[in-house]
């Protein structure tokens, strides 16, 4: 059992050379559990399928054709004690996604978003991985009092500015 979606590339073939068949789901608490799910097929392809009655929406509203995702489901919630929950019957799921071809693409959580002084929207989890791709060190993104990004890298090296700025062209 994991929260997180497989890698395409390595765990289905792992699993389907052992002969078991993988069902990777999406869902949340506020919807009883699974809203739809990823299934590999035998030829090794990944299928995407909601459950019935369940509806997804991503609108682009975060621009770039990401958006808030939100879920509308039979088995959903009512609401929190003390207030709040579903509008209309559609569930904030706190997910940046959208959806490709019918299927849902999470890019992250809407939580390590953060905006720009300029307007641009970034994913801090994914400042934090380029950084550790290019430096091959620990990375830590915050934002300061002005709103800017600011990272700390461990054994940060003049070589790792270049190989970055290289790596964002």
């Amino acid at each position: 059992v994991s929260r997180a979606r497989l890698k395409r590339a390595s765990s289905p073939a792992y699993f389907r050379a052992m002969g078991i068949a993988i069902h990777q789901v999406y869902g949340l608490t506020e919807t009883c559990g699974t809203n739809g799910h990823w299934a590999t097929d035998p030829d090794g392809e990944h299928r995407w399928t909601l459950l019935d009655g369940v509806e997804l929406a991503a609108d682009d509203s975060l621009g770039d054709g990401w958006s808030a995702v939100r879920v509308r489901s039979p088995a959903a919630f009512s609401g929190y004690l003390g207030g709040g929950g579903p509008v209309d019957g559609w569930v904030e799921t706190g997910d940046v996604g959208r959806i490709v071809d019918g299927a849902l693409e999470v890019r992250g959580r809407l939580a390590r978003m953060h905006t720009t002084p300029g307007g641009e929207k970034v994913l801090i989890d994914e400042v934090e991985a380029a950084l550790r791709a290019v430096t091959g060190r620990p990375a830590f993104v915050g934002v300061d009092g002005g709103g800017q990004l600011v990272a700390l890298v461990e054994g940060w090296e003049p070589d790792h500015a270049r190989a970055v700025g290289d790596a964002a062209a």
